[in-house]
């Protein structure tokens, strides 16, 4: 998964661990766009989280991650280089805006699929409801003339 090399973890000693080298951070986002990429190119009706390639954690991974990479001078992850060139960059072909669309497109979907997943789960939790008062009232209606 792209997301558990990209995030961080706290290990039991407390360190914080994360599994990728910021400077491969340009490969996995470039992997993450054409993942976001092709899901937008088949998006049909979403009904459940499985039916998108990241979660609302995963693009917020995404996002912290193409963050980090946009401000690389910023959070000063490789001391002994002197330019980008020594990070990773994405594909010549992505531009930032085309990243940031792709992440707000996948963040959009992601939230449509947990919101279809949560209102199924209450659907299926009214149902359950339902059909608990549906045979209470049946058994009053049962008991209903033996207690005459």
């Amino acid at each position: 998964k792209i997301v558990s090399c990209l995030e961080k973890r706290v290990d039991l000693d407390g360190s914080v661990l994360i599994p990728a080298y910021p400077g491969l951070y340009g490969y996995f986002l470039s992997l993450a766009f054409d993942i976001l990429s092709t899901d937008d190119k088949n998006i049909g009706d979403i009904d459940s989280e499985s039916s998108v390639s990241f979660d609302v954690h995963g693009i917020q991974v995404l996002f912290c991650c193409f963050d980090r990479y946009c401000n690389y001078e910023k959070y000063g992850y490789d001391v002994n280089a002197t330019s980008v060139e020594s990070w990773s960059s994405l594909r010549h072909q992505i531009t930032q805006h085309d990243m940031r669309t792709a992440l707000g497109k996948g963040l959009m979907r992601a939230f449509v699929a947990q919101n279809a997943n949560i209102g199924t789960q209450k659907s299926s939790s009214i149902v359950a409801k339902g059909s608990c008062a549906d045979s209470s009232v049946n058994l009053d209606q049962l008991l209903g003339p033996s207690m005459q």
